[in-house]
């Protein structure tokens, strides 16, 4: 049985660029935030001489860690009245899975189908949208994607899994500060 969330997990999902970790942070007085330090590892890995940026293992890490959330928020072990917003989830970990060729789009609506069958009621996902914008940092190593074909992977798969979203237009402006939650 699923559990009666008071406060579902939130996750914040959107293409490199769309402001998306500016407005988690206009709200971190507001709701705890997670982010998995993927990059962090990543970059540790490569230091010492691995490279895995088309090992499907990649993938299934981090599906492994989205289960792991889900299923300790169901199950009471993280605390389900305490508002907690994922900064991206299994849907960045599919589209840029997708991307890179570490997995099939195949792969990614099996894996994702059971993960929906089991905790679709647990969580919430806001999808950020903005007009693109030049950023040539390289903060969590999405940007060798092209941000349209990242965009059409996203509203692809909501689409064929089924997903419910909320979208969110950032303007860049403290009117969207404001407004994001």
């Amino acid at each position: 049985t699923k559990s009666s969330y008071k406060s579902p997990l939130i996750v914040i999902e959107g293409i490199r660029n769309c402001g998306k970790s500016h407005l988690i942070d206009s709200v971190k007085d507001t709701f705890g935030v997670y982010k998995y330090p993927f990059t962090e590892w990543n970059n540790y890995i490569k230091e010492n001489g691995l490279n895995k940026d088309f090992d499907p293992a990649v993938f299934y890490l981090l599906f492994g860690h989205d289960t792991c959330i889900l299923d300790l928020r169901e199950k009471g072990l993280l605390n389900p009245s305490k508002k907690l917003i994922q900064d991206r989830g299994f849907l960045s970990n599919a589209v840029f899975g997708i991307q890179s060729k570490r997995i099939s789009k195949e792969e990614v609506i099996i894996n994702s189908k059971w993960l929906l069958s089991k905790w679709s009621e647990s969580f919430k996902i806001v999808y950020i949208t903005a007009d693109l914008r030049t950023d040539n940092r390289n903060k969590d190593e999405w940007n060798i994607y092209d941000p349209i074909e990242t965009n059409r992977l996203y509203l692809e798969l909501m689409s064929e899994l089924k997903i419910p979203y909320i979208s969110f237009f950032n303007n860049f402006d403290k009117k969207s500060e404001l407004d994001f939650f």
